[in-house]
């Protein structure tokens, strides 16, 4: 395998990765919705229901957004729900440096 192919290969391997986590953020909001909210159809869910899910992992919150985001458009754009939930959700979260500071 020359180079040039295994960066390639491992290109498709990250892409692979990133897909797989976006799927996994998709299936979790879904057992939430139906485990903790009672919800059984996408129609139903508000944008409580996704601050609720983020809140669940605050680490994850900007990833679980971008992803929450994605699936929000491509739903509506399919008709699958009327209104996008997640429009408006902001990654709220202190900017700039956090961390602890020497005297």
């Amino acid at each position: 395998m020359s180079l040039g192919a295994a960066e390639g290969a491992a290109a498709r391997c990250e892409a692979d990765g990133t897909i797989e986590a976006a799927l996994a953020i998709v299936r979790d909001v879904a057992l939430f919705l139906t485990r903790e909210r009672g919800k059984r159809d996408w129609t139903l869910t508000d944008v409580h229901d996704l601050e609720a899910f983020r809140a669940g992992s605050p680490k994850a919150r900007k990833r679980r957004l971008v992803v929450l985001g994605q699936f929000s458009r491509f739903a509506r754009s399919r008709k699958i729900v009327l209104v996008d939930p997640a429009r408006g959700l902001t990654a709220r979260g202190p900017s700039g440096f956090t961390g602890t500071t020497l005297t």
